[in-house]
């Protein structure tokens, strides 16, 4: 899948970049600021994890708040800088992990800074208004607070644990991530997909080569 993204990517990046230069080598005006411009984005993504060997953790909404600055490296060449809170939710139902319990639901739930770098190319506005755009970027994650919820199903009653393993977690998680959007004034929309590159060992999890992904819209405002 991610394989997949990637050359598709690669593919719209490479047309957008060959109408670029036709559209310089027309003598086309630039009509977008050389200004560094800084804002919001706010985004309810569909979170979630893989393993290895699978397990069926199921996805769940997540979310992410933060800030952004954007530096017009060229006309149509953006390299967009953030910081932003994200959370990531997962769930599996595990059936008679141990003895006397029937089954028992498993909640991952994480909260991570987020720092990505986006290079974003940018294609001719459409009907003089929309500016659409497609970027590829790395980010770096640090673990805040993670834990993980234990729903226990026993004949008689359900029973509750939580486990803090935020000291699970490596310091920093590489990961990449690839969005493609609009632009029109102030606010944008992305359709933004992100995955760990880092394959992760978690305590009390089921589950091993665990990476986490999120994909959804994004909406931001460019305040200044």
């Amino acid at each position: 899948m991610i394989r997949s993204l990637l050359l598709v990517t690669i593919l719209i990046i490479t047309c957008l970049a060959l109408h670029a230069q036709a559209d310089s080598d027309r003598g086309e005006p630039q009509t977008l600021t050389r200004t560094p411009e800084y804002g919001i984005f706010v985004s309810l993504p569909t979170t979630g994890i893989e393993t290895s060997p699978r397990k069926n953790w199921k996805n769940s909404m997540g979310s992410k708040i933060g800030i952004f600055s954007r530096f017009p490296a060229h006309r149509l060449l953006n390299i967009q800088a953030e910081l932003h809170l994200q959370q990531h939710i997962a769930t599996l139902n595990v059936p008679q992990p141990y003895p006397y319990v029937i089954a028992m639901k498993e909640t991952l739930n994480s909260f991570k800074l987020r720092m990505p770098v986006t290079v974003c190319l940018l294609g001719d506005h459409i009907a003089k208004e929309y500016l659409p755009q497609i970027g590829f970027g790395l980010y770096l994650d640090t673990p805040l607070y993670c834990r993980k919820i234990e729903n226990r199903d026993y004949i008689s009653e359900i029973r509750t644990e939580r486990f803090d393993i935020t000291s699970s977690y490596p310091m920093v998680t590489l990961g990449m991530n690839i969005l493609i959007g609009f632009r029109k004034g102030p606010v944008f929309t992305e359709l933004r997909f992100s995955h760990d590159l880092t394959e992760l060992e978690l305590s009390r999890l089921e589950g091993r080569n665990i990476r986490h992904f999120d994909s959804g819209l994004v909406v931001g405002y460019t305040m200044f």
